[in-house]
Order: C-alpha cells, then sequence, then structure tokens
C-alpha cells in the first residue's frame, strides 16, 4: 500500500456535496497511483460529535497520515484546515496546499508548514505522484 493522505479543507458553512466535491476527485486519482486516502468527510465519528472529539480524531488521522493536501480555495478562511496545516508542519509530515487564497498562508506559522503550494488541486496531484509515490 502506498503513502496515506490526509485531506485538509474548508467544511464549516458548506455542504456535504461542497465540502466532498474536490476531495472525492483527489481520492480517485491518488488511489489510481496506489495512495490511501483519509477524507474528515466521510469520518466514522458519531452523528453529533463534540468539538474536543473532531480535533481529537483529526490528529490521529494526520499522526497516522504520510502527508497532508489542503485545500485553500475559498474566500473565507478555515481555522480548522490552518490548524491541520500547522499541526501537519510540527509533525515534520509533508504539506501540499493548493488554491487561490495565498493571504492566508502569509503568517509566519502558516508559511513555515507548508512544504509547497500550487494554483490548481491538478498540480498539486501530480506533485504527490512525482515526489510521493511508494
Amino acid at each position: 500500500m502506498g503513502a496515506t493522505v490526509y485531506l485538509a479543507g474548508k467544511m464549516t458553512g458548506l455542504t456535504r456535496e461542497e465540502m466532498n466535491a474536490w476531495r472525492k476527485l483527489a481520492e480517485n486519482i491518488l488511489a489510481e497511483h496506489g495512495f490511501k486516502v483519509f477524507n474528515p468527510v466521510n469520518s466514522p465519528l458519531q452523528k453529533y460529535p463534540s468539538n474536543r472529539e473532531i480535533r481529537d480524531n483529526n490528529r490521529y488521522q494526520i499522526d497516522n497520515s504520510d502527508l497532508l493536501l489542503a485545500e485553500i480555495d475559498h474566500e473565507q478562511p478555515s481555522i480548522n484546515t490552518l490548524a491541520e496545516i500547522i499541526y501537519a508542519g510540527v509533525k515534520n509530515k509533508p504539506v501540499i496546499v493548493w488554491g487561490k487564497n495565498y493571504r492566508l498562508i502569509e503568517q509566519p506559522w502558516i508559511w513555515e508548514s507548508i512544504t509547497v503550494q500550487f494554483k490548481t488541486l491538478e498540480m498539486a496531484i501530480d506533485y504527490m505522484v512525482d515526489n510521493y509515490q511508494i
């Protein structure tokens, strides 16, 4: 089995379909190249988990992933995605970011947690396949 990728990205204020649109595409392409993917939208947590339970589960999943693919394509920042980027960076996980909202990542803690950034999901996936495929 290949490397495991955690899919970080905005969820708050989005429908399930909106949360999953890019994630399903990424999961399908990455699976074709032997990657295993953890999609937090499909987490098996209880129907109404606590904030602590969500945070602890996300940290556990990041700890058990090899790298993080993060979406920053929305106008409104996702504080949780930024926290996941920082957490993965502190854990020395490669963090691949894609999207157009570069103002989100200009802060030192975020900037220094990112391995590489791309404008599109396709560019990010190509990079991952070229550099992290096992």
